[in-house]
């Protein structure tokens, strides 16, 4: 299924996107601090795909496997997608992100 990751998540009442820090900043000496950014379905996605926690105890080979999902949907604003591989997306963001963000990223998943 073709999902696009560009879409931007809103606060709650859908008035204005939400933000957060660009996690694709590479710094400048003269402002090391990260930029604000809308919050898109890719940075939710490659963000839990890549943030998991340690005490998951997750093998190398699937840590191989959700690196390299997260170089897909980085090079790509609309990416073709097996159901495994959605499933796996859904699987991280629920378990890096509050409902604010699941909610809206599960219905893009799926394609709604």
């Amino acid at each position: 299924m073709k999902v696009k990751f560009d879409q931007t998540l809103m606060v709650l009442n859908g008035t204005k996107p939400i933000k957060g820090i660009d996690p694709y900043y590479v710094g400048d000496p003269k402002n090391p601090a990260a930029p604000l950014v809308d919050m898109t379905l890719q940075i939710v996605a490659t963000e839990s795909l890549l943030g998991h926690n340690p005490a998951e105890g997750l093998s190398a080979e699937k840590k191989v496997q959700m690196f390299g999902l997260a170089q897909k949907i980085v090079k790509n604003k609309t990416v073709d997608l097996e159901v495994e591989e959605i499933v796996l997306i859904k699987e991280c963001v629920a378990t890096q992100y509050p409902p604010l963000i699941v909610g809206q990223a599960f219905p893009m998943l799926e394609g709604k």
